[in-house]
């Protein structure tokens, strides 16, 4: 078993109006999630906690059960969402107090200081080269930039990182509370949870270069599949920020 908790992120039945997301239909995002998970479980992963936004449940009773017989520690919490506010700013705001709710409510996280963050329907291919890699270096934070679009910025990539729960509690918890993906839209200002967190990330830590996560699954925003192709070089010394 790899020794380490990965906080999956949801929201299942997101509202209507919610901007920015193309992937509405609750059964395509069930499903999509599901899929995640159970790679998640056959990586080796000690502690899996599922936190919905949505108030759903992700999993049934027989497939938590399947999960337990691989040994996972697998954790279900869940509540409703101020649907207007969410409509209002964003995923990003949304994520964020889901996090916020998550860290206050798990049992498996109260357990543990460092966890590792993704968002819901996307996995992590070379997960256990990342854990090797946190490891060696004794890393108590890691965090990797935004490739978009065929190039590097200096955003986060908030679909999944490694940090301590305090390190989110008193830093990018605010970064989160401030993104607003419709004002974004109406006054061309980027309020995105991204440029925000990756602008707190300047602040605190330094930047290097690690191994990049190859991520898969499907995207909510686009609603599309993706799939973290190779970057030659960028593949082992790809830009981030660490704490050691």
């Amino acid at each position: 078993m790899i020794e380490a908790t990965v906080l999956i992120t949801a929201a299942i039945r997101p509202p209507d109006k919610m901007p920015y997301l193309k992937m509405k239909d609750a059964t395509s995002r069930l499903i999509a999630t599901k899929m995640a998970l159970f790679f998640w479980a056959t990586q080796g992963v000690r502690n899996l906690v599922i936190a919905d936004a949505t108030d759903s449940r992700v999993l049934n009773e027989e497939e938590m059960a399947l999960l337990r017989q691989m040994r996972v520690n697998v954790e279900q919490i869940h509540f409703a969402q101020d649907e207007a506010q969410v409509s209002l700013l964003g995923k990003g705001y949304a994520e964020g107090k889901l996090i916020e709710f998550a860290l206050e409510n798990s049992r498996l996280l109260a357990q543990e200081e460092y966890f590792f963050k993704c968002t819901g329907k996307i996995f992590c291919r070379n997960f256990q080269n990342i854990i090797a890699l946190i490891q060696h270096h004794k890393l108590h934070g890691l965090f990797w930039q935004l490739y978009h679009l065929g190039k590097l910025c200096t955003f986060l990539d908030t679909r999944f990182y490694y940090t301590s729960a305090t390190f989110f509690k008193e830093n990018l918890a605010a970064g989160y509370a401030l993104s607003n993906d419709m004002e974004s839209m109406e006054n061309k200002e980027n309020k995105c949870v991204e440029k925000i967190c990756g602008g707190l990330l300047d602040k605190r830590y330094p930047q290097g270069h690690a191994t990049r996560p190859l991520l898969s699954g499907f995207g909510g925003g686009t609603g599309e599949q993706i799939e973290a192709g190779h970057l030659g070089e960028l593949d082992q010394n790809f830009p981030c920020w660490f704490q050691a």
